[in-house]
């Protein structure tokens, strides 16, 4: 499991988009002809791959690796103005949360188990369901339905 933030992850993302803007508007502006225009998309494409990287650099190696990877496919569409790096993002970003919650269940489910297992061993050595409870700040009867 790679530990990172949602909220980073919809930052990098939302950047990602902001250079899909902005590649697309240096296209548009070039097929236009206005030269103003086409310096001001090309700095406002500069200043987006800028932020990017900037929120790149502050990942450590492991996740900005693992980050690239995640939106290689859209990162790609968006440097070079193609349609989709929205859905892309989007896509990245639902996919990883997913993967994320299916590894969360496994291991809430291990760690259940591993607590029902202990808590029946400690009540076979005189502990009691209320001294459990308090310890965790349960009730009684929360730790009773652990060990059913």
């Amino acid at each position: 499991m790679q530990i990172i933030s949602p909220d980073t992850l919809a930052r990098i993302g939302g950047k990602i988009i902001l250079i899909g803007r902005a590649a697309s508007a240096v296209g548009a502006e070039v097929a236009g002809g206005n030269a103003v225009a086409l310096r001001s998309a090309r700095e406002s494409l500069a200043a987006s791959e800028a932020d990017y990287d900037k929120a790149m650099s502050e990942l450590a190696p492991e996740q900005r690796e693992w980050v690239e990877h995640l939106f290689a496919e859209a990162l790609a569409k968006a440097r070079a103005g193609r349609v989709g790096y929205h859905t892309d993002v989007y896509m990245a970003q639902i996919k990883w949360s997913d993967d994320q919650v299916r590894e969360l269940e496994a291991i809430t489910a291990e760690l259940k188990d591993a607590r029902t297992e202990w808590v029946q061993d400690a009540m076979s050595y005189d502990v009691t369901a209320y001294q459990v409870a308090k310890l965790c700040g349960r009730t009684p009867s929360t730790v009773q339905r652990w060990v059913k």
